[in-house]
């Protein structure tokens, strides 16, 4: 069973550890400019994040800004050992959840087009709205890398549609 919560300090060597293991193929190919380690580095305060743990492990781990009615998705790793066993979409569904009680009817990812995770995130849910070259990567096996940016639309609560609240409608955002 996969349950997903937000991280206890006690997870830090496991998480780091699921980094590590998701990380390790990604960089074969592509690995982070200066300019992206200090957007990161911006940001880092404002993240929050959540793990996915199976047996009592962490196993997946992702962070999440929330930014307006957008709830910006950064850094989804799950540990070699445990892919395509549903830990992405248990913390993409996870963080669904975040964002319909937050009210936010959008979530929002960037990722690099030659990973194949583009692909992935189809099958999770996501839909590409943008591509551009990116100037916060670079390869050694790629000359040009092409980041993707994906969105998932999701229900918007309408207190408006039924005075009081009691039973708000569902629009699509």
């Amino acid at each position: 069973m996969i349950i997903v919560r937000p991280e206890r300090v006690a997870d830090k060597t496991e998480i780091q550890n699921v980094k590590a293991s998701a990380t390790a193929t990604l960089r074969q190919t592509y690995r982070p400019k200066q300019r992206a380690i200090d957007n990161k580095d911006k940001i880092r305060g404002c993240l929050q994040r959540v793990v996915a743990a199976a047996n009592g492990r962490v196993v997946g781990t992702v962070q999440y800004s929330l930014e307006s009615q957008i709830v910006r998705i950064t850094g989804l790793g799950v540990h070699t050992d445990y892919r395509q066993k549903g830990i992405a979409r248990n913390l993409i569904r996870h963080l669904e959840k975040i964002s319909i009680e937050k009210k936010v009817n959008q979530l929002k990812l960037h990722t690099v087009k030659e990973t194949g995770n583009v692909d992935v995130f189809r099958r999770l849910g996501f839909t590409v709205v943008a591509e551009r070259e990116s100037n916060f990567f670079e390869s050694d096996r790629f000359d040009k890398l092409t980041e993707v940016e994906m969105i998932m639309r999701l229900p918007v609560f309408c207190s408006a549609i039924h005075p009081g609240n009691k039973l708000p409608g569902i629009l699509t955002g």
